[in-house]
């Protein structure tokens, strides 16, 4: 059911509430696709009118003779859903809804979203929309956005008409364009995923680019599965808002799309090799680079500039990158010197120190140079070349077009990759677009340079493709762990070891009792010398909190004592459910959180961290979708900003990664295999000078684990 050339490659459009006024939506949308030459037949369907822009109408879709590959909805809401009912009847393949006033408006509106979705499947049919902005292919002339399209590598799918305008405009400024773009609007049927599914399969789309408000459950899953094991290895580029709450809450209100976790949705993209941008703009910037340029063998950049602002604006931006400026060599500096003036920096960043401004041609000299240094991955032009003759006049307008037909027609295939930042970007300078049209990109402010050079530095993810999880269903721990205790989904602790254990897991002995004294004859049977106590309770969720965790307990009349407090302590209401589990204490060391969660979105993820009492207070927390594979597992531990205190900080105790990752694959490969399952969360693991040890064990339920 995702075929989708129906929708960008159709021979038969009919265009029902097609009009003449380009103030309304059928009628921009229809003009642009005569106005575009589509190499197809089109039929305008509107009951009041006998021509529209120059072509007969029909009054209905029933009087166009001959099958309808595409149907382009742009009637009043009211008359949308028997619209969709005459494109059922007529088997119509392919329909998009541009009319708004559904899903992401009110619940009755999804209702009714999903009846039109069911009746056109009945026939065959797939929707695009409601609330959509229109659909463009360039091979096949086809333009039903109602705005002037620029040629061009992208792919484009948007579930904001808005953003597409966006996009559009600042492709047209870097000199870039489109080959094929979906508006899905409000996803009631096909979704972003679906299209950009398609874009991957498309020959004319080079890069792939994506707004994406909020996921259907389960759908950020399979984008990433998509992406991971599809053969075209594509460069994808997704603007993701909802970054920050107040960001979800606007997700949430425009689209009636939950947002996923954050830190999921990086974690899934970074491990896809998907480039998440932040603006319309940063988005068409890195998607047009990765069209015209290599991935950087290194990170080391040479930026020359025509004033030290620009440098070292761009130079904090390729900080924090992770990148850094090249060390240029002897030789190059030699080079350097022997053609600039002597008030000129030599060292990297290179400052022309206003020599450029008066002779241009040094520019394309000096770039030379650097493109053809051995230490050098990329050079970077940073300040306001382009304008130089807005104040030095025509001759130096003239020499800044020599200059760049020269820094073009000197280039080399072996040149490090060259960039452009100009405050003059966005206007129309002769010798900027003799550049742009080159392939070489120019942008206009030297963070949006340092995000381009970011995307291209950034490796691209190891595809081994999708690794089965080892652990298979117990049925001892099927039918007896898994189930629920009335509203309470989270197992008791000693269960939530025992589940564990019988998967595979290592953990530490322990014992469990509602008698004191029995309780105390099972440690000494155990040889448990120093133990924790903890009370056993249903619904007690922070026993450290409320009391109910006592620590270094030593010999059996203690333990009696002790356990005795417990389950008689005050305000205990319920002590007939109580019981105390006491297991041995682990020596000191430092507190880790490991942890896996069933994410509505994309599905079972492992999660790394700093833990202890202060694993939400410090949320040092990095997440890895599963299964996992070796090398990714030990990977997301070095993820977290505080990891060099794993490795031996200070004379510490340093982490073993083989056993880490084990225990994070583990814990993906449990989920994986026990939808039952909605979350584990082992804190603290205490790592020290013996290794890993789990100190205390949560495993929660999903809310229809056990139910008949």
């Amino acid at each position: 059911m995702n075929n989708l050339n129906a929708f960008f490659s159709p021979n038969r459009i009919a265009v029902i509430g097609a009009s003449s006024n380009p103030s309304k939506i059928g009628g921009r949308r229809f003009r642009t696709l005569v106005e575009g030459d589509f190499k197809g037949e089109v039929f305008p369907v509107n009951p009041g009118v006998g021509i529209v822009q120059g072509r007969p109408a029909y009054k209905s879709l029933d009087d166009i003779p001959g099958p309808i590959d595409l149907a382009i909805i742009a009637v009043q809401a009211g008359l949308v859903p028997q619209t969709v009912s005459a494109c059922a009847r007529r088997h119509i393949p392919a329909v998009m809804i541009i009319t708004a006033g559904f899903g992401e408006q009110s619940d009755k509106g999804r209702v009714l979203e999903q009846k039109m979705v069911a009746e056109l499947a009945t026939s065959g049919g797939r929707l695009m929309g409601p609330n959509c902005a229109g659909l463009y292919d360039r091979a096949s002339c086809m333009n039903l956005s109602g705005m002037d399209v620029p040629p061009g590598p992208i792919g484009l799918v948007s579930q904001s008409g808005n953003v597409v305008l966006d996009m559009v405009l600042h492709a047209r400024d870097v000199g870039t364009g489109l080959c094929r773009y979906a508006s899905v609007g409000n996803s009631a049927d096909v979704c972003a995923t679906d299209v950009i599914e398609n874009l991957l399969d498309d020959p004319a789309t080079k890069v792939v680019v994506g707004y994406i408000e909020g996921w259907s459950n389960g759908e950020g899953r399979r984008l990433y599965d998509l992406v991971r094991n599809h053969p075209s290895r594509k460069p994808i580029v997704i603007l993701k808002p909802g970054r920050s709450e107040e960001g979800q809450q606007a997700t949430l209100s425009h689209t009636g799309a939950l947002a996923g976790n954050d830190r999921v949705t990086n974690a899934a993209f970074r491990s896809a090799g998907i480039w998440r941008s932040d603006s319309p703009g940063e988005a068409v910037n890195v998607a047009a680079a990765l069209v015209h340029y290599p991935r950087l063998s290194s990170n080391r950049v040479a930026v020359l500039t025509d004033g030290g602002g620009h440098a070292t604006l761009l130079a904090d931006a390729l900080g924090g990158a992770g990148l850094s400026l090249a060390r240029l060599e002897d030789s190059t500096t030699q080079q350097l010197v022997a053609i600039l003036p002597e008030r000129s920096a030599t060292a990297n960043p290179i400052d022309f120190a206003g020599a450029a401004e008066e002779q241009p041609d040094i520019i394309a000299r000096t770039i030379e140079i650097c493109s053809r240094a051995k230490n050098v991955d990329a050079v970077a032009l940073v300040g306001h070349f382009g304008g130089y003759h807005d104040n030095g006049g025509e001759e130096i307008g003239q020499q800044e077009i020599a200059t760049a037909k020269l820094i073009v027609n000197s280039r080399k295939p072996e040149d490090a990759p060259l960039f452009l930042q100009s405050i003059h970007a966005n206007r129309s300078k002769p010798a900027l677009e003799h550049i742009k049209c080159s392939g070489i990109n120019v942008v206009r402010s030297p963070m949006e340079l340092g995000q381009i050079l970011n995307a291209l530095a950034r490796p691209l993810p190891d595809h081994q493709g999708q690794c089965a999880s080892k652990i298979e269903r117990q049925p001892s721990v099927e039918h007896g762990l898994i189930r629920t205790r009335g509203t309470d989904r989270a197992l008791l602790e000693p269960e939530a070891r025992e589940f564990l254990t019988k998967n595979g897991f290592t953990v530490p002995d322990w014992q469990v009792s509602s008698d004191p004294n029995q309780l105390a004859e099972q440690c000494a049977q155990s040889s448990f010398d120093n133990v924790a106590l903890k009370l056993i309770q249903p619904g007690l969720a922070h026993r450290s909190d409320a009391g109910g965790v006592i620590l270094n307990v030593n010999g059996t009349a203690t333990i009696v004592e002790e356990a005795g407090q417990l389950l008689g302590r005050e305000g205990n209401d319920k002590a007939r459910d109580a019981a105390v589990m006491a297991t041995e204490m682990i020596a000191p060391g430092i507190e880790l959180v490991f942890g896996a969660m069933r994410d509505v979105h994309f599905g079972p993820v492992a999660m790394f961290g700093l833990g202890g009492i202060y694993a939400e207070a410090l949320n040092d927390v990095a997440f890895h979708l599963a299964p996992l594979h070796e090398s990714a597992a030990a990977s997301l531990i070095s993820e977290i900003q505080g990891a060099s205190l794993l490795f031996g900080y200070r004379g510490g105790p340093a982490i073993d990664i083989q056993a880490a990752a084990h225990l994070l694959i583990q814990l993906g490969d449990v989920l994986m295999a026990y939808p039952e399952v909605d979350e584990i969360d082992l804190n603290p693991v205490i790592l020290n000078e013996h290794g890993l040890a789990i100190a205390d064990a949560r495993v929660i339920l999903s809310e229809t684990a056990g139910a008949d």
